[in-house]
């Protein structure tokens, strides 16, 4: 009898879990289903009737592209980047070559991929076309699509060295070895980077692809600067 009552109090919290999960990324931006009750996502998705599938424009549980975490189910193109340059005391480079995490988010946001260009297509693919500019791709007129271009957006795959720029000390290492920045009083939640020689600034250590309640998926938000002040000893 108590086994019995330990599995479904496992079973339930998984649900709930599950449950939470899913809330963050549910009726987002990010969700481009047929579940969606938002619209202005799905403008550029064409009979996104056909699948009600919330995770697969990113996600698939087999044949995933190989080398590249988590599941993703996206075909990582070649394409070239402009970035930004130097930082802003010209000591330290920025790559030319993006990081995965980075080219994961460019795989839908340069403006070049179409957003059903997947590796495992969730449901018939003639219900899941895709409208737009550039084959498919987010609509040019979108603040969502940054073009290939990233000279004039804030630099990523980027090395975080505490000092320059004013940033902060790093703090903190987690199970995976995953360095998070320092916060202070004011923004009140840390961002996470790489780990070690291989700490660096990317898109999702400003962005949670699967929400956090504030604005553009922000991890802290813009009040008072906060997003920016994470990192920025200001």
């Amino acid at each position: 009898m108590k086994t019995r009552i330990v599995l479904i109090t496992i079973v339930a919290i998984s649900l709930l879990v599950t449950g939470i999960a899913m809330a963050g990324i549910k009726n987002s931006k990010h969700d481009l289903s047929s579940g969606s009750t938002t619209t202005s996502q799905k403008s550029d998705v064409v009979g996104s009737g056909g699948t009600d599938q919330l995770c697969v424009f990113c996600h698939t549980p087999h044949n995933a592209t190989a080398g590249f975490n988590p599941l993703w189910n996206k075909s990582l193109n070649s394409t070239t980047y402009a970035t930004y340059g130097t930082t802003i005391n010209g000591t330290a480079n920025v790559a030319g070559t993006l990081s995965g995490v980075t080219k994961a988010c460019l795989s839908c946001h340069d403006g070049v991929n179409a957003i059903n260009s997947v590796v495992n297509l969730g449901g018939a693919a003639s219900n899941v076309k895709i409208s737009g500019a550039a084959a498919g791709a987010v609509t040019i007129a979108t603040a969502g699509n940054l073009g290939t271009n990233l000279t004039n957006d804030h630099p990523v795959s980027l090395t975080y060295i505490a000092g320059n720029a004013s940033l902060r000390a790093l703090s903190g290492t987690g199970s995976t070895s995953v360095v998070k920045v320092s916060a202070n009083a004011t923004a009140g939640t840390d961002l996470p980077v790489g780990s070690g020689a291989a700490a660096k600034v990317e898109c999702s250590s400003c962005h949670d692809p699967h929400g956090t309640g504030n604005g553009y998926f922000l991890r802290a938000t813009t009040n008072q600067s906060n997003i920016c002040l994470v990192c920025h000893n200001k």
